[in-house]
């Protein structure tokens, strides 16, 4: 499998929870979550399988020019992310942030009941796994 290579467009949190997650300058990504993005319902968001939320730039592009009042933060994630087709982005994709931070797509996150839409694409799970070496198979390297 080859390296694909993106970009952290916007980095988001909520501390009270909830849509929609504000632009910060960077974030702390543990096991367990993004530090500082409180999660309402941890039946649904939050914990080891769904610790960051990750959606594209493009999409987010692309819902706009079709009139959908989208902005990056609005759908929830908290990166969001440029240059990698969001069609190779499945469930097992791997993707490193940084220095030391990879993450693992786990599922589609469900749209929250304050955001659903029409959308296409949804934003993804992710769960933090341990650092790999840079260009390990597999690995979207950021």
């Amino acid at each position: 499998m080859s390296i694909i290579t993106g970009r952290v467009a916007h980095i988001h949190i909520n501390p009270r929870g909830g849509v929609p997650k504000y632009p910060v300058e960077r974030v702390q990504i543990t096991a367990d979550g993004v530090v500082g993005d409180k999660q309402r319902n941890r039946k649904f968001h939050g914990g080891p399988q769904r610790a960051v939320c990750l959606y594209s730039l493009e999409r987010i592009v692309a819902l706009r020019a079709e009139g959908h009042p989208i902005v990056p933060g609005s759908t929830g994630e908290n990166l969001t992310i440029s240059g990698i087709d969001w069609a190779d982005l499945a469930t097992g994709a791997r993707l490193r942030i940084g220095e030391w931070v990879e993450l693992e797509v786990t599922a589609p996150a469900a749209p929250a009941q304050i955001s659903r839409s029409p959308f296409t694409m949804q934003p993804l799970f992710a769960s933090r796994t341990k650092s790999i070496p840079v260009g390990a198979a597999g690995t979207h390297v950021w």
